[in-house]
């Protein structure tokens, strides 16, 4: 069936029993993301269509019932949280960054993927299309503002690790799943309160933001 000008649409007639529910790419229109929004995009003629990924819902229809169920036409997926240090919370906001799992590059901020946690440690990263994900961060040395103003600075600065939930080692980072348009919520981000030193071989520079 097709929905109306407002997305309204009736199945009439059906049986009781357990339906999946998807929805199909409008004709000559792809998912994507524009200007940090997940978005229908029109594109030319011959475009490829057809049913969004990992968008089923299931339907359960009882005999002689009427049944109202509302959905997600877009993948507005999203991940939240709370960032906190050992001890409480965290002494200043931090900035998350969060990549795709397996696809883990601190040289890089992915767009529309970074956020900047609140004075109370809580953060939310979206929209974001159905996939595994990784969240991070990186903590600068505490008199990093002052001793950046020394030219020679970055020729003895040691790079401080990124942290991920759990560990500092990003093959050993627990992925997020989110489905279609899901919310996650509830991670819990236990950050150091403070920078650490690191050996040479570990080096890792962070990417500057724009």
């Amino acid at each position: 069936t097709e929905t109306d000008g407002e997305g309204n649409f009736t199945f009439s007639g059906v049986p009781p029993a357990t339906y999946q529910i998807q929805l199909a790419t409008p004709p000559g229109y792809v998912v994507g993301r524009t200007s940090g929004a997940i978005s229908f995009t029109k594109q030319d003629v011959g475009a490829r269509q057809g049913i969004l990924p990992l968008n089923k819902h299931e339907l359960v229809v009882s005999a002689d019932a009427c049944r109202d169920a509302s959905y997600d036409a877009l993948p507005n997926g999203r991940i939240s949280g709370v960032a906190a240090a050992p001890q409480g919370k965290l002494p200043k906001p931090i900035w998350i960054r969060l990549w795709r799992a397996n696809h883990i590059d601190t040289s890089k901020i992915p767009a529309g993927v970074e956020t900047k946690a609140v004075p109370s440690g809580a953060f939310q990263i979206g929209p974001l299309l159905p996939g595994s994900y990784v969240i991070g961060t990186y903590l600068y040395p505490a008199d990093y503002k002052e001793c950046v103003k020394d030219p020679k600075y970055f020729e003895h600065f040691v790079p401080q690790p990124w942290f991920y939930p759990g560990t500092t080692d990003p093959a050993k980072a627990k992925p997020i799943k989110v489905g279609f348009a899901q919310q996650v919520s509830g991670i819990h981000f236990v950050v150091p309160s403070s920078a650490v030193s690191i050996s040479q071989k570990d080096k890792s520079t962070p990417a500057k933001r724009r």
